[in-house]
């Protein structure tokens, strides 16, 4: 791997532009973290810069950045011929449109289902995908949702997944967490489903223990439930990339029961460390779960038979062992992230190479 890493590096000298990545804030997220933990290989194979437009989060694995100013502004216009700009997340979107009109190469990333956000979002999503010179996508899924939409190809699929230790969920090992949820405490992640399985677990196994990992709107609810529930529930709080893996490494299950999804990489990550998937099927989780691999929720289901089945795996290793294989066997049809996201800006910078060409033979 670090050879492919080398060659990808030389490779990319010749890329022929600088790259900027612009996103709304440095929030701990997905795309965030992903950005954090590409930025070693990216640095050494691009002239890459991140851009935020609000100088405000707390992520402690995002690569260094820069806010947003109008000197930025006018250094990409006057060179806009010099970047591709990659923008994340709608509002980054939006004055990626702008950059685009004054002449600034510009490609859309996109997260999360077309459908998911408010209206605003949504909007700006959708003439994204046709404005920008190309698309990314975090998963198969939603390229396939965009793609559908516009009936025609857009992009690339840069996956949200990054190479790990694959941990094997050995019986014998010792996992004192049962069950763990990673993500942003909000609606969107179903926290009310969430809480409920967690009292519902606990009331068929008083010694099940339950950790969150996170921050968020609803953070005062997973609060209250670890007050309520002091020997179950540990609320973690933020933590960083690495902290999160080890409190996966001590864990049996991760809990995903969200409206949407794009990769969740939180789950991916949660099977590189051993632990097996409870989770809904949307977005990218449909391609890479089954009930082989997973306890599946259908919303059609009671969650006093998802607790039941939840309660029941918890105790059962071999079990545990054999369903985190499978788990892992099937995100081994998807690249890493970094990789991906090379092979997609080559792509692109080919495209444009191609099209500067046309206009000088036009001339």
């Amino acid at each position: 791997m670090a050879q492919s890493f080398i060659e990808s590096s030389n490779s990319q000298k010749k890329l022929g532009f600088s790259v900027i990545y612009m996103l709304p804030s440095l929030k701990v997220g997905g795309v965030e973290t992903a950005i954090g933990l590409a930025y070693p290989t990216l640095s050494l194979a691009l002239d890459i810069e991140y851009i935020v437009l609000d100088a405000d989060g707390a992520n402690p694995d995002f690569a260094p950045s820069t806010k947003f100013s109008a000197n930025i502004f006018f250094r990409m216009v006057a060179k806009r011929e010099h970047y591709i700009l990659v923008t994340s997340l709608w509002r980054a979107h939006f004055v990626g449109f702008f950059l685009k009109l004054a002449g600034v190469n510009w490609v859309a990333f996109f997260h999360s289902a077309a459908n998911s956000g408010h209206w605003v979002d949504r909007l700006v999503c959708r003439i994204s995908a046709f404005a920008s010179i190309a698309c990314f996508f975090d998963s198969k899924q939603t390229q396939f949702e965009f793609e559908d939409r516009a009936k025609k190809k857009l992009g690339y699929v840069i996956p949200f997944l990054f190479n790990s230790k694959y941990n094997f969920c050995d019986p014998s090992s010792e996992r004192p967490i049962d069950l763990i949820f990673v993500g942003r405490f909000t609606i969107g992640k179903r926290i009310d489903l969430c809480i409920q399985l967690a009292k519902l677990c606990i009331a068929r196994n008083p010694n099940f223990k339950i950790a969150f990992v996170g921050y968020g709107e609803l953070k005062d609810s997973i609060n209250r439930l670890a007050t309520n529930h002091p020997d179950n529930i540990h609320n973690c709080g933020l933590l960083s990339s690495a902290e999160v893996r080890f409190k996966l490494q001590q864990s049996k299950m991760i809990l995903c029961l969200s409206d949407v999804e794009g990769m969740a990489m939180a789950v991916i990550e949660g099977i590189q460390e051993g632990c097996v998937p409870i989770a809904r099927l949307v977005g990218e989780l449909n391609n890479y779960l089954d009930d082989h691999a997973a306890i599946i929720y259908h919303t059609t289901q009671s969650m006093g038979e998802l607790s039941q089945k939840v309660v029941q795996l918890a105790t059962d290793p071999f079990m545990l062992m054999e369903m985190n294989q499978k788990a892992r066997i099937n995100i081994g049809q998807y690249p890493d992230y970094s990789t991906s996201f090379l092979s997609a800006l080559r792509s692109v910078a080919k495209l444009l190479q191609k099209l500067k060409t046309e206009r000088v033979v036009e001339k």
